[in-house]
């Protein structure tokens, strides 16, 4: 990790005054006034020293982050006692302002999720001026799922799984015979390419990449079953030859496992923008934390693509890597969205599949699942009116056309005689982001769908009756939700009714929502990310 540029060394016997202490999910936050010298934590009779995560001067003062997840060799602090130090390693000394003195010595405290413990920081004021230093413990579940007898053996069964795919791996580096670079996509969300895999595998080929490179397509036949054991030894030997690994999602298959030092790893995340809490992000939520933070998952991970520097340092938490690998090129599979041909080639798709959309206006329901697995996957489809929906639509000559999360498997089945203006269109064969360009409004809740439609500036609406728990429970990068989203929220269907009845989207703060999250709105997100990876011209 890069020791963070101070800014101007003050005098190193001064106290620095603190203006904040405080907690952005799993990550401490420091402000001091004025100009301040790289600070970073030094484990107290060890050799483990922590830099900040980023320390930047703004306004005339001076922040500090710590993810307290990335300490020494990507791995959360260790428990015991770690100081605040300047780069000399020196204490460093602090006057703390009104509303960060301690309360008996602790100026600040987080209990954080692990799957079947907790992580504990407290942060200890002592002396004036004052040394802060931050106490780490281990702790009992702050939440845990309970696990039936069947599920304890589908887990333990699974871990052996990864202990001797790792060390076969290892032997089968050895023994494979390696010729013409390859270049594997893999997905474990789909049964065939789709999305930013498919847009760069593509895009590899027609700039005749193909030729140099042996590109391998490695898939899931059935989402929601196990990886098949043939399929299981494809990935192995082409993991084993590859030379550079793009990667759409969670994929413990890929995590863990020890790569050449030449071989890169690229997450090419299925999301534009950040949004809810994802990954290490979410031992903050009140929920069952889904990651060890000692564990190895994304970590091996060379680059990860974001779409502007907004949200480097969120998904940099969520995937615990360092911000300096990731890169904000634009997501590949938002070219479409400025090129005219294909939006054409995709409003003559959609209107192919979906004729009633013909002629009339579009609204799309489409929100995001509830659970924690895809196991779980759920919508609650009996909180909406369907016919009064219908009727609202037939006031605007409009089709509402409901697109569950792939994930959820309960489909919406209107009535006949609702059917010429509700459309049940989840199982439709066209990509979410084609059906975009025929859709007049958007009505969704916490889907990272906003982030592609905003990029339209079409208006959105946010019907969101489950607010509360599920942002205690998930949790957001950006709070609060209402300041961060870009449309009206709506709570109830009466709210909705009337937002629609009313037109009252509040659209103007779309644009404002799309510059701020996407660095590159030019339609070359493909050709960067390929540049990044394989060199410019190639």
């Amino acid at each position: 990790m890069e020791e963070p540029r101070a800014s101007a060394r003050p005098d190193p016997a001064a106290a620095l005054p603190v203006t904040r202490v405080a907690w952005e999910r799993i990550q401490l936050v420091l402000q001091l006034e004025g100009p301040v010298p790289a600070l970073a934590f030094r484990e107290i009779g060890g050799a483990g020293r922590m830099p900040a995560t980023r320390q930047w001067a703004e306004d005339g003062r001076t922040n500090a982050r710590f993810n307290v997840f990335q300490g020494p060799g990507g791995q959360p602090l260790a428990p015991g006692r770690w100081r605040l130090v300047g780069p000399d390693d020196r204490p460093v000394r602090l006057a703390l302002g009104p509303d960060s003195q301690p309360v008996d010595g602790v100026v600040t405290e987080r209990i954080l999720g692990m799957p079947r413990s907790s992580y504990r920081v407290r942060g200890i004021a002592s002396g004036s001026p004052a040394e802060l230093v931050l106490e780490i413990g281990i702790g009992a579940a702050v939440k845990r799922r309970e696990r039936s007898a069947r599920e304890w053996i589908g887990h333990g069964w699974r871990a052996v799984r990864r202990v001797v795919w790792k060390a076969l791996f290892l032997v089968l580096q050895r023994l494979v015979r390696r010729g013409r670079p390859v270049v594997l996509f893999a997905t474990r969300t789909s049964p065939r390419l789709t999305g930013n895999l498919q847009v760069v595998h593509d895009r590899m080929v027609e700039r005749g990449l193909d030729a140099r490179y042996q590109l391998v397509q490695v898939v899931k036949p059935r989402v929601a079953g196990s990886l098949p054991w043939r399929t299981r030894a494809r990935l192995f030997v082409a993991l084993a030859r590859a030379d550079v690994i793009f990667i759409d999602d969670t994929f413990f298959a890929v995590f863990g496992l020890r790569f050449a030092r030449d071989v890169r790893i690229v997450q090419l995340w299925h999301a534009s923008g950040a949004f809810k809490t994802i990954g290490y992000s979410r031992s903050a939520a009140d929920t069952v934390a889904p990651l060890d933070p000692f564990g190895d998952a994304y970590k091996n991970q060379t680059h990860a693509i974001v779409s502007s520097e907004h949200d480097v340092p969120y998904y940099a938490e969520a995937f615990g890597m360092p911000e300096a690998r990731l890169h904000a090129t634009g997501i590949p599979r938002m070219d479409r969205f400025f090129d005219p041909a294909a939006r054409e080639r995709a409003l003559a798709a959609a209107r192919a599949a979906i004729p009633q959309l013909e002629g009339r206006e579009v609204w799309l329901f489409a929100p995001t699942y509830r659970g924690e697995r895809v196991a779980d996957a759920t919508y609650d489809l009996a909180q909406l009116d369907l016919a009064a929906l219908h009727r609202a639509a037939a006031e605007h000559d409009a089709v509402v056309l409901f697109k569950m999360h792939p994930f959820v498997r309960e489909r919406i089945h209107p009535p006949a005689e609702l059917a010429d203006r509700l459309i049940e269109a989840s199982d439709a064969q066209l990509d979410v982001n084609d059906l975009l360009f025929s859709v007049d409004l958007l009505i969704t809740d916490y889907s990272s769908i906003v982030f592609e439609f905003s990029v339209l500036e079409r208006p959105m609406l946010f019907f969101t009756p489950d607010l509360g728990d599920y942002g205690s429970e998930r949790d957001f990068y950006v709070v609060p939700f209402e300041d961060f989203v870009p449309g009206r929220i709506v709570r109830t269907v009466p709210e909705l009714l009337d937002a629609l009845e009313r037109r009252d989207f509040e659209a103007e703060k779309v644009t404002r929502f799309a510059r701020r999250h996407f660095a590159h709105l030019d339609g070359a997100s493909t050709d960067r990310v390929i540049d990044l990876v394989f060199g410019p011209g190639r």
